[in-house]
Parts: structure tokens; sequence; C-alpha cells
């Protein structure tokens, strides 16, 4: 024991150790020990100084990319990332004294350490709003820049402090003939409703009917198409949108959205930005207003429309037995169709347009007008020229012959047409299914003006019908099956009805017509 008080010998005895030690264990004295990292990367086995150049790679790698958002769940703010500024050699050198070895830890093995970087913000470059907790805010991005995270940093606030957004977009709906119960519930489930930042939106999936208005697609659709309308003067972006089949009352066409559930038409939006927007919805008087909020920014957002082309409707004549001769009644309107294209603009500034994108092509049928008609009055000429699909086909209940039927059905049984009078041979070429709608017309308006408690004679009633028709029908019914029974049955039909006498009475050709 005295012989190591003795310093001579301690020193003696150090070298030894020295000198006894592994070659290993003297070179890593110099470098970083294993499994030891700074912000997230690997330094073992490197120099201090090797460590130190790996280190500024990938700062200034970090450092080039996009501005650092800071974001809460009503703004964000930019920060640029030259406004960071890291302490390399200082972290180093607190790495080093973490791993240096001393008298008592020499035998003991190295430690594996995980350090941040030691960063500083040059804070006052950043116009910080007054309601923004800085210090707070700062903090938190020190904990994600320290370790070279690409993270989004949370915005902390002033504890009492207001945040106002501003309206990016208004709209004002007339509300249409609906439900006003279901109406009024969509319109609250929807105020106050965030389009959560960087994250899809789904209606059907936000916003539901209780039991009972399951049914609702007409009310949920006019919600959606005022919420449409607002986000086509953002930049988010639409996935899926439904157009609905014709102009409706209440939204301009190109502006409208169909949502059903049962066969999963839906809206679906999503909000590409680093910040929120707020949906304000109320009812007043008989009227939707709803807004968007979010914080103002330099770029705007507007929509146009163009190329619209209005489609003419149709006019489609229906024939009514209770009308009067000559008499006619319209029983629907007729609405144009439209055919459009909707636009975003994005517009910087100074009011120029950075981007025009195509958003929708929507095509709208248009409603057809409805003219009902005495079965006994004929189709002005000029309007089936203009609004029929055949305008040159002549609309009248042609008079049922002999001659014109077999004429058309039977031309080889049936004589040429030798008549001199013009008029009379073209409407003995009368097309089949022209004879075919007057026979039904016929029985119909018989049976119309028929008094239901008049007894007839069924003898009698075989005798007024028209063997035309009869022959008419028959004609179908062979064309549709092609029996050969049933053509023989036919031609003989013919023989007798050609050279049969028909009573006079039989046929009134002024009832036919």
């Amino acid at each position: 024991m005295k012989l190591l008080k003795n310093p001579i010998v301690k020193i003696a005895l150090a070298f030894l150790i020295i000198y006894l030690l592994p070659n290993e264990v003297v070179e890593a004295a110099g470098k970083v020990s294993e499994g030891s990292a700074i912000a997230g990367i690997p330094l073992e086995g490197l120099s201090l100084e090797e460590a130190k150049q790996k280190l500024e790679s990938k700062v200034a790698e970090w450092q080039s990319g996009e501005p650092v958002i800071a974001v809460s769940e009503y703004e964000s703010i930019a920060i640029p990332r030259h406004l960071f500024q890291f302490d390399i050699d200082a972290t180093l050198k607190q790495l080093d004294e973490r791993t240096e070895r001393n008298w008592s830890t020499f035998f003991m093995k190295l430690k594996n350490v995980q350090l941040p970087l030691e960063v500083s913000i040059a804070n006052d470059a950043i116009d910080w709003p007054a309601h923004v907790d800085v210090e707070k805010t700062l903090a938190n991005a020190a904990l994600i820049v320290s370790n070279l995270e690409e993270s989004n940093i949370n915005i902390k606030y002033i504890d009492g402090a207001i945040i106002e957004q501003e309206a990016i977009a208004e709209i004002t709906y007339s509300i249409p003939e609906a439900s006003n119960a279901a109406i009024n519930y969509l319109v609250e489930e929807l105020n106050g409703l965030t389009i959560e930042a960087e994250s899809a939106f789904s209606f059907l999936d936000t916003v539901s009917l209780p039991n009972g208005m399951d049914n609702s697609e007409v009310e949920m659709s006019f919600v959606a198409s005022g919420l449409y309308a607002l986000t086509l003067q953002t930049n988010v972006e639409i996935t899926e949108r439904h157009q609905q089949k014709k102009v409706t009352s209440y939204a301009e066409a190109g502006l409208d959205v169909e949502v059903n559930r049962e066969t999963k038409k839906n809206l679906l939006l999503y909000n590409p930005n680093a910040y929120a927007y707020t949906v304000h919805a109320s009812i007043d008087e008989q009227q939707m207003k709803m807004s968007i909020h979010s914080f103002p920014e330099d770029i705007t957002y507007t929509y146009e429309f163009e190329n619209k082309v209005d489609v003419e409707p149709r006019t489609l004549y229906r024939y009514n037995p209770d009308l009067d001769l000559g008499e006619e009644e319209v029983v629907q309107q007729g609405e144009p169709g439209v055919q459009i294209e909707v636009y975003r603009n994005e517009l910087a500034e100074d009011g120029s347009i950075n981007e025009h994108e195509l958003i929708s092509r929507d095509f709208y049928f248009p409603t057809p007008e409805i003219i009902e008609v005495s079965t006994e009055g004929v189709i002005p000429e000029e309007d089936v020229a203009t609004e029929t699909a055949a305008p040159e086909e002549s609309t009248t209940i042609p008079q049922l012959s002999l001659d014109s039927l077999t004429s058309d059905l039977l031309p080889s049984t049936s004589p040429e047409c030798t008549t001199t009078d013009q008029v009379q041979c073209e409407e003995s070429e009368t097309d089949p299914s022209t004879l075919l709608l007057a026979c039904m017309m016929e029985n119909e308006t018989e049976s119309a003006t028929r008094d239901p408690e008049q007894e007839t004679d069924v003898a009698t009633e075989e005798a007024e019908s028209n063997p035309y028709c009869d022959l008419m029908y028959l004609y179908v019914f062979m064309s549709l099956f092609g029996n050969e029974d049933i053509l023989t049955q036919t031609e003989e039909t013919e023989s007798v009805i050609q050279h049969e006498e028909i009573p006079s009475g039989a046929i009134n050709e002024e009832e036919v017509q």
C-alpha cells in the first residue's frame, strides 16, 4: 500500500495500462462513440471534424426547402427557413463533453448519445398577429427544427385572445319547395363546420339527417349546392360532384349539386392548404345565407361561365278525347335546356389572372312543352314542321277505307291508284302505323262517349264494329308471330272482305275522321 502512494509508482502504472490497452480503444478516444447521433444524423466512428462537415451538409439541405408552416385550425404563418440559425460547433462540443473519458469513466463502456441541434430564430423578421403567443410558438418550432423535421408547427394563442377570420365568399339562395324542417336541420349542421387543413371532406359523411328524414335528397342537394358555390371561390379541390338533370330554381346552371345517399352521389372536397376554412350558414326569411371564412390571402379566386348555349324545348302533342273540335290545352310549359362551362380564375394581388382552370362542363335537358288537342282536330302544319321530329309527315287522322287499307297492307290484291285526284292517292298510301293509330283512337272515342248505363246488344255492337280495324289488328298479330296458319286465314279473310257487301251505315267516314 505504501508503494501505491509513491508518485513515481503511479506514473509507471499509468504508462503500463496505456501500453497494454488495445489499439482500438486508443483510436476511439478521438472519435464519436458507437450509436451516437445529432438531429437524428448518425455520427458514430467519425472524428469531430468529419461530424461537423456532415452536419453542415444536412443543415444546408434542410434550409433549402420550402418555408416552415406554423398552423392552427384558423390560420397559417409561413416562416422562411433561413431565419433558423444552427450552432453546429456548440452542439459538437456538447457531444464531446457527453462522451469524454476521464479517470472515473476510463474503463466504462462508451455511451450512445442522442442530441438535437442548438438553434435560434430571428423572429423579428416575422409579422406575428397580436393574438399569437410568440414565445410558446417558437418553443414548438425549436423542438421540430432542432431535429431537422418537416412537420408543421402548432401555433399557440394568448389566453383569452379573440380570433377573427374574414369572409372569403358569400351566397344567398331562395329556399325551394321542400321540407323546411329538413333544410333548417341541415343548415344548423353546416353552421360552424370546419374544413380541416390538408384533409378531405365528404358531405354525406359529415352532414346527416335524423330518422324520418332519410329521403331528403332535394333538401340535401340544395344545401350542398350552396357549399359548392362557396368553394369555387377558393382553391379547394372538387374531387367529386354530380350536377342535377335540370336547371334549379335557386342556383345558376353550373353551380348546382346533386347528392343522394342511395345512389352514392356525393360532394367530395379536398383542402390543400395548411389552414382550415370555417362555414357559416343561417336561414333568414325563406333564404339560405352561407359564407366561408378564413384569413385573407394576397391571392383570391373567382368563377365565371363560358360557352353557354341555350337548347330550345320541343313541343309534344297529345290527343285528348274530352276536348272539343279545334280545342287545345297546354298541360306543361316548355323550358329551355343549357350547355355551359364553369371556370375558376386565380387572381393576383393586382387583379391579373394567374390561372384559368376548367372546373366542369354541364348539360341540362330541356323540358318539352306538352299540348293536348282534340282527337277530331288537326295539328297546324306549321307547328308540326318546326316542333316535331318528323316535320314532313301529316298528323291528320286518316280516313279509313277499304282501298287505303288493302293498298298498304295487301299490295298483291290491291289495285293501283287510278284516280286523278292526287290528294286521294296520297291518302291511300298512308303508313300502316298511322292506320293502326286511327283504329285505336276511334275505339277510344267510342268508349269515352258511350253511356255506361245504356245496354248494348251484342249483335248490334258486332255489326257496328269496323271490319277494316279488325283486319288491321289481325295483320299486326300476324306480323308479330309469323304463323303460316295465320297467313292462310288472313288471305281468306281478305278475300271475304273484298267481296262482302258492307251494310249501309256500318261505316261513317265523318265519324272516323
